[in-house]
């Protein structure tokens, strides 16, 4: 069920019988250019931060907390300066001193009243910020009797933001770009940039020189990007629908301060195909596909798995287990920490350098093959595995309400319910899914090459 609430916020309801407990997903896409060089992993500690804030600011005086706030940022930036260039000693102790101060001052609003243990009274689960290429998810769960006091926290959070620690958030975001750059996320690099659609790649590698972000520059940058018509929300469990509507529309009222700010861009179409080299430490493929407008989800999912198959069919059996070409080989529609509409990816990682020519080249063979219509028995095969991860999908309602919000937030309609597609169906379909017109390919090079 799909309600749009009135300050434009999408909400997917999902009643299933079961404990009195719901599952709430909410997904926010930002755009094309949403963290900017310096602003690495800004998105996430903003949400986070906002957690840490106080529900209408939490004191008798709102202006008075922010304003300690405030005064803390400045005595850090004084006291970061003085160090930075070499201050008298006893200067720099004087600052240090201040910004004590200042510190012990904006403590003395006690956080009585954060989101955090707002929630925890509820009680609810303690919130899950999961940072995205294109957006940021929150997951948690509360009571289902407690679900429209959960409303009216999460619509006060985006519209009165007040950010706290937010400098150690954003110290402990970049830190985690550092971990992801120095593992999985170059493998998320080389296939984003064979589809050219990676919406802010200037911020995949730390920024040298980052300077520190304002309070009053995230907090702008917050509400630009916590729009209502770019808020998705799934949330399942055993509660009322219609009931449950009626709170929805009667809270998400008022739009969030950026409402009337300019919309942020999204992702251009792109023209004709695309092909890199890059360095890398391990030498492989990377193959991207867009399918024609309109695409099911199921579809590319069941697509996917007959690029790769498993240990008994595909090239998982055959280049992985016998021929011992590939170190690995995955197939996705989408690629982990991405939603982007319509994206088909393969890559296939060499087992040694000098086996590489031969692992591409069996890779476009079995392409190739596809092409020209997988086998009755593949197809088969391919569907059955799909609608196995398919219900154990509907038998973990956690995993499917933040399932449900980021296929709303990149403007799918999925039926969970439905039925597969028949094997002539997908067999049909596949020489459009991997037009050759459509394919961009990144491969790489070992670095001491």
């Amino acid at each position: 069920m799909r309600v749009v609430t009135p300050d434009g916020s999408t909400f997917l309801l999902f009643p299933r019988k079961g404990r009195p407990v719901a599952y709430w997903a909410s997904f926010v896409r930002m755009g094309r250019v949403h963290e900017g060089p310096g602003q690495a992993g800004l998105a996430a500690a903003c949400v986070r931060s906002s957690l840490l804030g106080t529900h209408s600011h939490g004191s008798s005086n709102a202006h008075e907390e922010e304003a300690a706030l405030l005064e803390l940022d400045r005595a850090e930036d004084r006291l970061a300066r003085a160090q930075r260039d070499g201050r008298e000693p006893e200067e720099v102790d004087r600052l240090r001193l201040a910004r004590d101060a200042a510190r012990k001052e904006s403590r003395r609003f006690v956080e009585q009243q954060s989101f955090l243990r707002l929630l925890a009274r509820l009680p609810a689960q303690q919130p899950r910020v999961t940072p995205m290429v294109d957006g940021t998810l929150v997951e948690l769960a509360v009571p289902t009797v407690r679900l429209r006091q959960l409303a009216r926290l999460m619509e006060s959070r985006r519209r009165e933001p007040l950010l706290r620690r937010l400098g150690s958030l954003v110290k402990a975001a970049l830190a985690e770009r550092h971990a992801e750059v120095a593992g999985r996320a170059h493998d998320r690099a080389l296939a984003l940039l064979a589809l050219e659609v990676y919406p802010a790649r200037l911020a995949l590698l730390p920024p040298s020189n980052q300077r520190r972000i304002r309070r009053s520059q995230a907090t702008e940058f917050y509400r630009a990007c916590q729009r209502p018509e770019r808020t998705f929300t799934a949330i399942v469990g055993s509660f009322d629908a219609e009931k449950l509507t009626a709170d929805l529309k009667r809270v998400f009222v008022q739009p969030a301060p950026g409402h009337g700010a300019r919309a942020l861009p999204t992702e251009p179409p792109q023209d004709g195909r695309a092909s890199k080299r890059i360095r890398s430490t391990l030498p492989r493929l990377v193959l991207g596909w867009r399918p024609p407008a309109g695409t099911s989800r199921d579809l590319l999912e069941i697509t996917a798995l007959l690029l790769v198959g498993d240990d008994t069919f595909g090239l998982m059996a055959h280049l992985v287990h016998e021929k011992r070409l590939a170190q690995s080989i995955e197939a996705t529609a989408g690629f982990p920490s991405m939603t982007a509409t319509g994206l088909l990816m393969l890559t296939a990682t060499a087992r040694q350098p000098s086996g590489f020519d031969r692992l591409q080249e069996s890779v476009r063979k079995h392409v190739d093959d596809l092409r020209r219509g997988a086998s009755v028995d593949s197809a088969a095969r391919a569907i059955v595995i799909w609608s196995t991860r398919r219900q154990r999908l509907l038998d973990s309602p956690s995993r499917l309400a933040a399932w449900l919000a980021l296929m709303a937030g990149v403007g799918r309609r999925v039926d969970v319910l439905a039925k597969p597609p028949t094997t002539a169906a997908v067999r049909a379909k596949l020489a459009g899914l991997l037009a050759v017109d459509s394919e961009n390919e990144v491969t790489s090079d070992l670095e001491n090459r």
